[in-house]
């Protein structure tokens, strides 16, 4: 199945095989991605997400007419693993993800794929994962759906994390910018950049040269990489914060 994929440089199947995902968000983003796990036969994916399917999701997410008013992670978990080129395991959890990781809903996790869109959410991510040593890619796109980010928060104390890349989000609440009418072009474009980031997380023979990268679709700026700063007064990882 993987026959192609293994002459890639540094391509580990057994890796991604034995590779335990929690992705937090079920709509644009998290399809797209979801739908790039299950291909790349990643071993066991998490969905986890509270909402529910409804009309406008139709045209931009991996739901249909059957799935709706009916809660997204469990629906898509459905529709992925149709997908699924060998075995694997594709759980929904429709839970906010606050309350599936204070429950234990997802018992293993390796990995972290944040694609929500409010940073209450994504600061308790970033918080979590480097209180326990696990690495989260957080994901976003803007309101007029030809923007997108990528950034890598790493494992290990000395990286920057979340809070020095947005500070500010740390500490709001509610809702961040993340278009409500995404186009697919950037959703697929942006979930390409996280599958590959995830993978080069746990193949050490794939080079991954950044750790936030960004895009713009109308190339009013230059896509590519941006230097990110440890900041020492970080509200997660700074000295105040430890």
């Amino acid at each position: 199945v993987n026959a192609r994929a293994s002459v890639l440089p540094g391509y580990d199947r057994r890796a991604l095989g034995n590779l335990h995902v929690l992705l937090a968000g079920c709509g644009g983003l998290g399809g797209e991605i979801g739908h790039g796990l299950v291909r790349d036969g990643v071993g066991q994916i998490a969905l986890v997400d509270h909402d529910l399917v409804e009309l406008s999701n139709l045209n931009r997410q991996r739901f249909y007419q059957e799935d709706l008013y009916q809660n997204k992670a469990l629906r898509l978990a459905h529709n992925l693993i149709r997908e699924a080129v060998e075995p694997l395991t594709v759980i929904g959890v429709a839970m906010r993800v606050q309350d599936a990781i204070e429950h234990a809903a997802v018992p293993r996790i390796d990995a972290v794929i944040c694609g929500v869109d409010n940073n209450e959410t994504r600061a308790f991510l970033a918080r979590w994962a480097l209180a326990h040593r696990v690495p989260v890619i957080f994901t976003a796109v803007n309101e007029t759906a030809d923007f997108g980010y990528v950034f890598v928060q790493k494992s290990k104390f000395g990286e920057p994390c979340f809070g020095c890349l947005f500070p500010d989000a740390v500490t709001q609440s509610g809702g961040a910018p993340c278009s409500g009418g995404a186009s697919i072009d950037i959703l697929k474009t942006v979930a390409g950049l996280v599958l590959y980031a995830l993978g080069a997380q746990f193949m050490p023979g794939r080079p991954l040269h950044w750790v936030y990268k960004e895009t713009d679709l109308t190339g009013a700026q230059q896509d590519g990489n941006r230097s990110i700063t440890l900041r020492s007064n970080c509200p997660l990882c700074g000295r105040d914060a430890r």
